[in-house]
């Protein structure tokens, strides 16, 4: 069994905390699981106000900009625009470069969990509406207003063609993706996690010449 959960050195202390509560108990345990570790939040903000503004690349058009209701007023078209820039479902993701996370491992998916807008990754997205901006108190916002809170398209950042993580502990685990229980390996010169094709399920050549997933 894989657990995942996020990184003890992510940039919000309530994400770290989980990660270092994670860590501990599983080092705890005769036998410890893999845990594969994401980052949500980078830890430095660099040359930038906060990090979200750089991790996840491309660095963000403008940062902050959640404040900037005035442009957003006049332009109703300021935070789609915005929000674009950061949308790259065929980009990779990738750790961030800041902080030692641990060596990276990417997990290829399924084009129907980040392709196109019926993509599972994208639903799931737009399912947060409070963190998107798209929810008001009564009514409905102004025309420009709706997903200020998210102009940037942070959220949106996170659809992308594969999942990146620092995988601590075993090197051979089970994973279980849509149901199916696959035998996952990593290989020793790539960084792109291998997955045999279980019986019955059909798989694709994804990211690189080493990398599959059963989908």
């Amino acid at each position: 069994m894989l657990l995942a959960t996020t990184h003890w050195l992510d940039g919000h202390a309530d994400h770290a905390a989980l990660g270092r509560f994670v860590r501990r108990l599983n080092g705890e345990l005769e036998q410890p699981r893999a845990v594969a570790y994401a980052v949500i939040h980078a830890h430095t903000p660099k040359a930038t106000a906060h990090p979200d503004c750089w991790y996840p690349g491309p660095p963000a058009l403008v940062c902050p900009c959640a404040g900037a209701a005035r442009c957003a007023l006049e332009d109703p078209t300021w935070v789609a625009t915005l929000a674009r820039h950061h949308f790259r479902p065929d980009w990779p993701a990738a750790l961030p470069d800041d902080a030692d996370y641990g060596e990276e491992k990417r997990l290829c998916l399924s084009e129907r969990v980040y392709q196109g807008e019926e993509a599972a990754k994208l639903r799931a997205v737009r399912a947060y509406a409070s963190q998107l901006g798209n929810l008001a108190l009564a009514g409905s916002h102004p025309e420009g207003l709706a997903g200020l809170m998210d102009c940037n398209g942070y959220l949106g950042s996170f659809v992308r063609s594969t999942e990146a993580f620092a995988l601590i502990d075993r090197a051979v685990i089970d994973i279980r993706i849509s149901g199916f229980t696959s035998n996952v390996r990593f290989g020793r010169r790539s960084k792109w996690l291998l997955s045999t094709e279980p019986d019955g399920i059909r798989s694709r050549e994804c990211c690189c010449s080493r990398g599959f997933l059963a989908q």
